[in-house]
């Protein structure tokens, strides 16, 4: 694929500030969503469920009790460049960096504060990241053009692979990720407020197609007790669930689990088709 666009809306069911030194300053920030039962971790490089101040488990459910389920989560993405196979990774560390990738193709913003993680929270209309609401970014506007809050909580940031520096395992793809993720709190749905939000737009920035691309969202579901996975391909759907007995939750331990909801469009090659994409 060149310069096209991928979206990818997942649901997940179930501020810090730290500075490292990479010839400029690289700065990375995590926030919350923790607007319905569940608290999880997002960072600006692409890692969440991780909690970056200690660590450890950062995807606590149900929320306040200081139970957790996930260790880490993040996105991958793989694809065929010329002769070449390159990969971007988020796991226990990532391959991507805060920013965007200039018209030049020159990947850019690392050093940017302006390329942090914004949180809004429903009522809250005067904070700093509902009035600097990054649009020109990629964050979402309603239709009154206001920042993007359906539910209680909404994050966004961008970041990109560009950076040669923050690769281990090949030479960047050049993607350019606007992550936009958001929580309902409902006392009547029992689902939506145990569901977290995420759609992941992914640009190729580079001048090359990506061809046979992967992309998925890697997970360590290791909580400190001892748990089964699973996938249902017919829901596209990948879950784990705890064991009996649980240190954590007692004799009715938790499932949960990464639900694709929609995938990148395929080209027919018809031109009468129509493809229908949901837009926040």
């Amino acid at each position: 694929m060149k310069n096209k666009i991928l979206i990818l809306l997942i649901s997940f069911t179930f501020v810090s500030f730290d500075l490292n030194n990479n010839s400029n300053i690289l700065i990375f920030d995590s926030k919350k969503l923790d607007g319905n039962n569940i608290s999880a971790w997002f960072k600006n490089n692409g890692s969440f469920n991780r909690d970056p101040v200690t660590g450890n488990s950062g995807f606590e459910w149900p929320n306040g009790t200081d139970k957790h389920l996930t260790y880490a989560s993040g996105l991958w993405i793989a694809g065929k460049v010329l002769s070449d196979t390159l990969v971007s990774i988020t796991d226990f560390v990532s391959e991507n960096f805060p920013g965007y990738i200039n018209a030049d193709g020159v990947p850019a913003g690392k050093d940017d504060p302006e390329f942090r993680t914004y949180k809004i929270v429903k009522g809250d209309t005067t904070s700093a990241d509902y009035m600097n609401w990054p649009v020109n970014q990629g964050a979402y506007l309603d239709s009154l053009s206001k920042p993007f809050l359906p539910g209680m909580q909404t994050l966004f940031f961008c970041m990109t692979d560009g950076y040669p520096e923050s690769h281990q395992h090949s030479n960047p793809l050049k993607a350019q990720i606007q992550v936009t993720s958001w929580c309902y709190n409902s006392v009547s749905d029992p689902v939506i407020s145990n569901t977290i939000f995420s759609e992941v737009k992914i640009i190729n920035k580079s001048s090359n197609v990506w061809t046979d691309a992967v992309i998925s969202v890697w997970s360590d579901e290791c909580g400190g007790e001892f748990i089964a996975i699973g996938c249902d391909t017919s829901l596209n759907l990948g879950y784990s669930y705890y064991q009996p007995q649980s240190p954590q939750f007692g004799n009715i331990p938790p499932a949960h689990g990464f639900l694709l909801l929609q995938g990148p469009a395929k080209y027919t090659g018809n031109t009468i088709d129509t493809v229908y994409s949901f837009i926040p």
